[in-house]
């Protein structure tokens, strides 16, 4: 009879059909992400981050993508966890794996960025914790600053509206960090010197925005549509006045919209007008008429012989 391995007894070196320690699940392996999760958090709050430990659970989500979720999701519990509890040493180890991730994980930025936008909206709140907004601003800052890396080295734009900002509605003016967020990221396209388009990387972004209008996540969200129109209007105002192929096809999408808008409100009757399309077509003539201030007046002919 053959010897049995001291690593599947119990610590009584006894067998029982009843011991916790032999059932199934107890004798299953911790999956790696979650140690090396639970490696990083000091177990003193004034203790340094161990940023080798860091560094190695970022470089196993940059060769294991599909995990990320599962490593976001963490990090936000233990956040919100710690935030609440005061715990701030933990709080900045999040963040540090976030800052990590953001240079080592590059093209999976879509799957972590509404965690981290929705984060550093939180610790922006912090109205009593000068520290902790100092670090939600740091942190939006290092997210723009990666965003127009990458866009630098893949020379183009790639905005994930959808995963970055639908998901927990950050469009609104007031309240939301799409407009702060993306106007910073403007002025750095500006300053980065880029020229992927003759109109420039305002120009581009724009169009995004208005392309975005589109998008499944909010095709039928008449209020999100007012929110991102909006938005765009706002940008508008700090692109530079000339007339590019960009901003010709950003004004031509914002008059299908229009017209959308105005066939709905010809359709309708005076009693069942939708209040909602009445602020969205309000909203779209505003923006219309800010990036038309910002074309020549040549173009402004000629668009209106094309689509009025």
């Amino acid at each position: 009879m053959g010897v049995m391995s001291r690593r599947v007894l119990p610590a009584c070196s006894n067998l029982c059909i009843f011991c916790p320690s032999m059932r199934a699940r107890s004798r299953q392996p911790v999956k790696r992400y979650k140690k090396l999760l639970s490696d990083i958090f000091p177990r003193s709050q004034d203790a340094e981050p161990n940023d080798r430990k860091i560094g190695k659970l970022c470089e196993y989500a940059s060769k294991n993508p599909l995990r990320i979720p599962k490593i976001t999701e963490y990090l936000e519990q233990r956040f919100y966890k710690d935030l609440r509890n005061e715990h701030f040493g933990s709080v900045k180890v999040v963040l540090l794996v976030y800052r990590k991730l953001l240079s080592s994980c590059k093209q999976q930025m879509s799957l972590f960025a509404s965690s981290l936008l929705g984060i550093a909206r939180t610790l922006l709140e912090q109205t009593r914790n000068d520290k902790m907004q100092m670090l939600g601003c740091s942190t939006l800052v290092d997210f723009i600053n990666s965003q127009v890396r990458f866009m630098g080295e893949q020379s183009h734009i790639s905005m994930d509206f959808d995963n970055t900002f639908d998901t927990e509605n950050h469009w609104s003016l007031e309240k939301g960090l799409a407009f702060s967020v993306l106007k910073f990221l403007q002025s750095l396209l500006e300053e980065s010197g880029y020229t992927w388009n003759p109109g420039g990387n305002s120009h581009q972004l724009l169009s995004f925005l208005v392309k975005h209008l589109e998008h499944k996540n909010v095709v039928k969200q008449p209020a999100i549509q007012i929110s991102i129109v909006n938005v765009a209007r706002q940008l508008a105002q700090n692109i530079n006045q000339q007339t590019s192929a960009v901003i010709i096809g950003a004004i031509s999408d914002l008059v299908k919209h229009l017209r959308k808008c105005i066939q709905y409100s010809a359709e309708a009757s005076s009693d069942g007008l939708d209040k909602c399309n009445t602020d969205l077509q309000s909203a779209l003539e505003n923006c219309i008429s800010q990036l038309a201030n910002k074309a020549s007046t040549y173009f402004l002919f000629s668009f209106c012989e094309l689509h009025l």
